[in-house]
This record gives C-alpha cells, structure tokens and sequence, in this order.
C-alpha cells in the first residue's frame, strides 16, 4: 500500500493508514485468535488480499489532500533524463 500511494495517482494516506492498521489487525487475528500458522501460505495471501482491497477502496472513497506531493510527477524528469521512466 505505501509503495502503491507513491505511484497510483488516486492513493491517499487515508487509504494507507487503513490497509497498515487492517492488515496488521487481520494478521494478528488470524494467527492468534483463528489459528492460522504463520508458515501457512493462507495468512500472507489473506493479509496482501485485505490490504489490497482496503488501500483500493478508501483511497477511492477518500480524497487526496491538495497539498499531496506528486512522487511519479516529481521524479518522472530527472528518471526520463537517465532512462529509466
């Protein structure tokens, strides 16, 4: 989610907030409380899942803040001048 927030123009701290705290939430929960094993490749896959989808649906419902930097904007000039954008 951090790393989406950098380059999906419609990203907000909204969105990433409530995918770090959801899928902390979701993982705890699943390994303490569900009994899920952390070497089960069911808790990372249902961590990434829920993350995904809530990065996605806040940032959607939310607006990005005006002030908010533009990271690809911002950088895309200088990785142009090197080849690499």
């Amino acid at each position: 989610a951090i790393i989406g927030a950098f380059f999906w123009r419609r990203g907000t701290a909204a969105g990433v907030l409530a995918s770090l705290l959801g899928g902390g939430l979701t993982a705890v929960w699943m390994a303490m409380f569900a009994g899920v094993s952390v070497f089960d490749p069911l808790l990372p896959g249902t961590v990434l899942t829920v993350t995904t989808g809530l990065f996605v649906a806040v940032s959607l419902v939310t607006r990005p803040r005006e002030a908010a930097l533009d990271f690809a904007g911002e950088l895309r000039p200088e990785l142009r001048a090197r080849g690499i954008w």
